[in-house]
């Protein structure tokens, strides 16, 4: 069986660079594992090579190129009429979309399974008045894609809400997390000062792209609160355009000595399994792969209540 997982051709990079584009190579080498034949289409110039490096060599990688949809769709139905896979799965709103239309053309049509991993609703706005043209063609991908998988109970209910389709097409898969894998890197020397034994103040740890669906601002915030009753330190993982912004608010805060930007790490577990405490401050998830990473390495957790995801987890 040849499957395709299409995916990660977001126009805003900062999205290709979180946990879906884990979650996406996490898949893949599962399936190569097990014998089966995968290809993985993605956009070429957005992705994390941080992320990629870690794709299994026997998975076969196919970059599109250019940014307009007109130009990706007819790069998927080339890929399709010359590979022919057997199923597709797609992920994110822009690849269900295209992934879904392939499903009118009967000669190059493949199963489709699409798959949502973030909030649909807050994507095209709230309600009725959000919009109606990304609304519309979204609904219209999941109703021809043949399952929709969601990462939790939240978003299965969002997308039978939001799509209009049949519960019995939707199922909850969660995303990949603890493995014996990820266990082994939560033993790994973090080379940083505030790690060092006896650790002279304790740690608080977020991890997450430097955008404000993160909500990092609120975090900051919170510690300020902390460190007004006691000394403690914070270190944020991640990359984002919010970066430049974080630092100016920790510093207008008063708490930029306390307060540390590593930048992305391939592993956080490491980090994780060293700190006093892990925070998720996000307005909203579809799962929140960061919370069960600290669980699983032991971290004592604070999450805020977004949705779907962490109240689950």
């Amino acid at each position: 069986m040849k499957v395709v997982i299409f995916g990660l051709i977001s126009a805003h990079p900062g999205r290709n660079r979180g946990g879906t584009s884990i979650s996406v190579v996490r898949l893949a080498n599962h399936l190569v594992a097990r014998g089966i034949d995968v290809d993985l289409l993605t956009l070429g110039t957005t992705l994390s090579q941080e992320v990629m490096g870690k794709l299994d060599s026997r998975v076969g990688r196919y970059g599109l190129r250019g940014r307009r949809r007109l130009r990706i769709f007819a790069a998927v139905l080339g890929y399709l009429a010359t590979r022919r896979p057997d199923v597709v799965v797609s992920f994110d709103t822009r690849a269900n979309t295209l992934a879904g239309i392939t499903r009118r053309i009967p000669f190059l049509s493949r199963p489709v399974i699409a798959s949502i991993h973030s909030s649909v609703e807050v994507r095209l706005g709230e309600g009725l008045g959000g919009n109606v043209r990304r609304r519309r063609a979204l609904r219209s991908a999941f109703q021809r894609a043949d399952k929709v998988v969601a990462i939790s109970e939240g978003l299965a209910d969002e997308v039978v809400r939001v799509a209009g389709v049949s519960t019995s097409k939707v199922h909850v898969i969660s995303s990949l997390v603890v493995s014996s894998s990820l266990l082994s890197h939560a033993v790994e020397n973090v080379d940083h000062p505030w790690y060092a034994h006896p650790r002279e103040f304790p740690l608080i740890l977020g991890v997450g792209r430097l955008e404000a669906v993160k909500d990092f601002p609120t975090l900051l915030r919170a510690f300020r609160l902390v460190r007004a009753e006691r000394p403690a330190r914070l270190a944020i993982l991640g990359r984002g355009s919010m970066g430049g912004e974080l630092a100016y608010l920790a510093e207008e805060l008063g708490i930029r000595k306390d307060v540390d930007f590593p930048g992305f790490v391939m592993h956080p577990i490491s980090w994780m399994a060293g700190a006093d405490l892990f925070v998720l401050s996000s307005r909203t998830e579809g799962f929140g792969m960061v919370l069960a990473e600290a669980m699983a390495a032991g971290c004592p957790v604070i999450s805020t209540d977004c949705g779907s995801g962490p109240r689950e987890i």
